[in-house]
């Protein structure tokens, strides 16, 4: 397996990724509509959108790919809130339901961290759903939790929380 940028042939399959990621992780947190009314043609075109955007300001998305599969992937760049204090956002990591717990989240946030650090940048933050069972993935990563905040998905407010790497060298950690 190794760590590559998206191509627009991989679209599709982050899409397909991410719907199946979203439905994996935030069953029983996120309203089943707003799970269920995700279709994988309508995140292709969003993430294609996004794609431009992450081009467009220098950021970064990146895939995990074995053996010519899509198998993950992770988006980050330039953080989005520069009041937190971190310079750097890792804004969306999902790894195919099917392969998970095999070191792919592992490989795109090591290869984050050497990616972010040869672009200038000294920190990054991630957000997750506090009631996501993966949170425990950026603890075991090196992150502690930093901040939190209240947002609004379908009909219900979550809580999520920031956590931080303070510096790359915390993700090349072994």
């Amino acid at each position: 397996m190794y760590i590559r940028d998206v191509t627009k042939v991989d679209i599709e399959t982050v899409a397909r990724i991410s719907v199946e990621g979203w439905r994996h992780a935030y069953r029983g947190i996120i309203d089943d509509a707003v799970l269920d009314g995700r279709s994988v043609g309508e995140a292709a075109r969003q993430w294609q959108e996004w794609l431009e955007d992450l081009v467009r300001r220098g950021d970064r998305l990146a895939v995990a790919d074995d053996a010519g599969q899509v198998v993950g992937f992770a988006s980050y760049g330039a953080n989005r809130d520069q009041d937190n204090g971190f310079d750097a956002e890792l804004y969306a990591i999902y790894v195919d339901p099917d392969r998970l717990g095999r070191g792919i989240g592992t490989a795109l946030v090591r290869d984050m961290g050497r990616w972010l650090e040869a672009h200038g940048y000294e920190d990054v933050v991630v957000w997750c759903l506090k009631a996501n069972p993966w949170c425990r993935f950026y603890g075991r990563s090196g992150a502690r939790p930093v901040a939190q905040r209240i947002i609004e998905i379908g009909s219900r407010k979550l809580e999520e929380i920031g956590y931080g790497w303070h510096t790359m060298a915390t993700l090349r950690e072994e």
